[in-house]
Parts: structure tokens; sequence; C-alpha cells
């Protein structure tokens, strides 16, 4: 078999999301949002790519798939993905960013487990709108700027600014949100980018344009930093010349 390419996926005309550097806990959750997501005959045909965070868990992930029933193929034995394939392990290492560049949402590990969170600017970058559970103390203001401007979504998180988006699939779902758990919005967001890609496309887009602008600023920071490091520099060659002349 040949092995598939970012490209190849890129050609299958059905919604992808991404599970990214996920940990020990997450992919039952994002397993079970994929069998939710199957049964919805609107998106019968979506496929998600589970991407561990460590390579010493491949094999792990692959079990837990197959004991999910959901049909899967694997990145490291060159598995072909066709219409039948409802969850791609992208078991490999250094193609995250092609990943998420090809997913219609993406999740974010380490935050529905315990450990912090990983980096949702990746994402951002590429224009993919964002999920991230409540453990992201280790980038919570990154969380923060991304979740006011619609390209992240994190429960409750008091930033958030939907896009485009009213609130009705939420009060349709659940006549009192704030019973409603963590994990639940998370699927109900998901689902809700999934079924309105152009929504979720706006969501990635402004993402981007804030990473863009965050970008240039800290270019424009390190650029003023050089210039007083070399008029520093400068300033100690005159004295550096005087005090030879004297």
């Amino acid at each position: 078999k040949t092995s598939v390419t970012a490209s190849d996926l890129g050609r299958i005309n059905r919604p992808i999301w991404v599970a990214a550097s996920t940990h020990s806990g997450e992919e039952n959750t994002v397993l079970s949002w994929q069998q939710q997501l199957l049964s919805n005959p609107a998106l019968a045909e979506v496929l998600l790519i589970i991407v561990p965070r460590h390579p010493e868990r491949f094999d792990e992930v692959a079990a837990l798939i197959q004991h999910s029933g959901l049909s899967m193929a694997r990145r490291s034995a060159a598995e072909a993905v066709d219409s039948t394939t409802q969850v791609y392990l992208a078991d490999s290492m250094g193609e995250l960013m092609n990943w998420y560049a090809l997913a219609d949402v993406a999740l974010v590990g380490g935050s529905l487990v315990n450990v912090g969170g990983h980096n949702p600017v990746e994402p951002a970058s590429v224009a993919t709108p964002v999920l991230m559970g409540i453990h992201t103390q280790s980038c919570q203001s990154v969380v923060d700027k991304l979740a006011s401007v619609g390209a992240l979504y994190q429960p409750n998180n008091p930033f958030y600014q939907a896009i485009n988006q009213s609130n009705n699939h939420d009060k349709q779902e659940n006549k009192n949100p704030q019973s409603v758990d963590d994990k639940t919005l998370m699927y109900q967001q998901l689902k809700y980018w999934l079924s309105h890609l152009v929504a979720a496309k706006q969501a990635g887009q402004t993402g981007a344009q804030m990473t863009e602008q965050q970008q240039a600023v800290l270019g424009r920071q390190l650029s003023m930093i050089e210039k007083v490091i070399e008029q520093y520099a400068m300033q100690n060659n005159i004295q550096d010349v005087s005090q030879d002349l004297n």
C-alpha cells in the first residue's frame, strides 16, 4: 500500500476534525464524540484524525480505536484512507502542522485531563478553529486572547465571543445550560462547527489574523530591542575610541 499523504486527506470531500497531542484519558472521550457525530445523518462522513502526544502510546491508542468499533487507518502502516475510514491514527512524528491545516476543527490535547494544555497558536496560525478543555493553566493567557475573538472555544470561558453564531443550538439541546458538563458543551461546539463549516472557517480566520498581528507586534519589539542594542554598542565604541585618542 502506498503512504497516505496530507494532500490525499485534503482531497476527501468530508468534514475533518483532529484531536492533537492527546494524552491518556482523552482518546476515549474523542472517540465517544466521533461515534455521536457519525450517528447524525448530516455528519455521517466525518473523519477524526488522532495524533497522540507521545510515540510510545501509538499502539495503545490503536487498541482503543479498535475497541471502539470505529474503522481505522494508520499512518505508520501506510494504510489508505477511503470513504469508510472513520478514524485516522496519525502515528508519525513531525507532521502535526499538516493535520492542523487539513482539519476543519482542532481539539488541542492536554486540556481534557489535568496536563495544562498544549499550544493553541499552532492550529490558530493555519486558520483552524480550536477547542480546548478546562485544563489550560500552562497557556491560559493565549487561550483567553483567542477565545475573545471567537477563534477558540473553551467551556465557560468568560472571554469567549462567538462569531455569527446564535446560542439557539445550545438552548434547544439544553433548557438549563448551567447544568451541562464541560465535555457536553465542547461536543456541542464541535458539532456546531462541523455542521456549519462557513462559521468554522470564519472563526479560524480570526485566529490566523490574531496570530499574525501578535507576530508582527513581536517582530516590531525585537526590532526596537536590536536598535537599542546597536545604539548602545555604537556609543561604547565611540567612548572606546575617545579614550584611545586621549
